[in-house]
């Protein structure tokens, strides 16, 4: 049986799901048809779980496997190896075979977990200005109905990192997903420099032709042509968010051609409102972010004097 042998950890928020849909149009990738695994975090465990969400994506494993073929899914929570294991089944001769669990990133024990099981494993590493992932994060939780429309970002950002029960799908950890330093030498610790690839979030949105080479190159297999312009799981705050649930209920993508479907989503997102003003950020970035950023860059080696602003 097929066995990954690349790992994209994350961060969320970041444009892993765009990177995986990119990299699915390859002929020599395999990617897990369940997006998040999550297997190789074991310090998160459905068991520890109080949000509803997260809740929902403990799914039973066994009925699932018996499906043929897998089912795509986002997210869920695998804790036994066999079951891991299969989830990449369906692999044919692909050379690079991979799975993308945003926890890896968060987790303090993923890193190691995943040596473990292959010394050689690629790992990829999605980073962006940690305001700018936060506030994305916030962004989809306001469209989920998971924060209020009337607390301010800044104010919600504050009151998530001050909570007394905090953890992966306990808060929304909005500052501790994006403080990257000690996440990112973790990896170092375990994988040879080489073996790691980081990507910026912000040069896949200017450049995503490059970045997507690099990729593909990195990952050993040929460039292929993809529709770059096309981005996954995008945050949009919607109006009338039960008329859109009726719509999805309805089955309205399947009646109307893709160009439809996309004005409609764009006269529906009202998240100009939820503007992030540049004196928030910079205070944000000031009081959170940027001495864990210049850490970063002393762990990789990398500038990002773009976040520091």
């Amino acid at each position: 049986m097929s066995k990954p042998n690349f790992f994209i950890v994350g961060a969320p928020k970041a444009g892993t799901t765009s990177i995986v849909s990119y990299l699915g149009e390859s002929p020599e990738v395999y990617i897990s048809p369940i997006k998040e695994p999550h297997f190789f975090s074991s310090d998160i465990r459905c068991s520890n779980f109080t949000q509803a969400d997260c809740k929902s994506a403990c799914i039973d494993i066994d009925r699932y496997l018996k499906k043929v073929p897998l089912q795509h899914l986002h997210i869920a929570f695998v804790k036994d190896i066999a079951n891991y294991l299969e989830l990449f089944r369906e692999a044919q001769a692909e050379l690079a075979i991979g799975e993308a669990s945003t926890g890896y990133m968060y987790s303090e024990f993923a890193a190691q977990n995943i040596a473990k099981f292959s010394q050689s494993a690629k790992i990829i590493m999605l980073l962006r200005d940690p305001v700018d992932r936060a506030y994305s994060h916030w962004k989809m939780n306001v469209a989920a109905g998971k924060e209020p429309k009337n607390k301010p970002f800044s104010q919600a950002l504050e009151d998530d990192f001050n909570k007394k029960t905090k953890g992966y799908c306990r808060s929304h950890l909005y500052v501790e997903s994006g403080l990257y330093a000690a996440q990112v030498k973790r990896y170092f610790e375990f994988f040879p420099r080489e073996q790691i690839l980081i990507i910026k979030y912000e040069n896949l949105v200017r450049a995503p032709e490059i970045v997507m080479t690099n990729l593909f190159n990195f990952l050993g297999v040929k460039p292929v042509e993809v529709d770059l312009h096309r981005r996954e799981n995008v945050s949009r705050i919607i109006r009338f968010p039960k008329f859109l649930a009726f719509a999805k209920k309805m089955g309205v993508k399947y009646v109307f051609p893709n160009k439809v479907i996309s004005l409609l989503k764009r006269l529906l997102d009202d998240s100009r409102k939820y503007f992030l003003s540049t004196s928030v950020k910079s205070e944000l970035n000031k009081k959170f972010f940027l001495k864990d950023i210049e850490t970063l860059e002393s762990v990789c080696g990398i500038k990002f004097d773009e976040w520091k602003g």
